[in-house]
């Protein structure tokens, strides 16, 4: 609930802050399944109520999961290269 109260009125300009920990609570729940860690404090029923969202609704945030989870590849093997080198 506290998350929940905090990300409900979020915005990227007004508070970045909490607008990232509003969009890691719904890719939270779009990506991993049920578990006490990335749903903590949360509902079976508010789980099972972001995941059954239309798909226009949450296309947006799994596109953002596929590039943050390409960028941190690339990251992870320029990094790499870089020490080999």
């Amino acid at each position: 609930p506290q998350t929940a109260r905090m990300a409900k009125g979020a915005s990227l300009i007004s508070s970045p802050a909490a607008y990232h920990a509003k969009i890691g609570f719904i890719m939270g729940s779009l990506i991993f399944p049920y578990n006490r860690i990335t749903n903590n404090d949360m509902s079976v029923e508010g789980y099972n109520f972001i995941r059954s969202l239309p798909g226009y609704l949450i296309t947006g945030f799994r596109v953002e999961a596929v590039v943050w989870f390409i960028l941190i590849i690339l990251i992870s093997c320029l990094i790499f290269m870089e020490n080999i080198v």
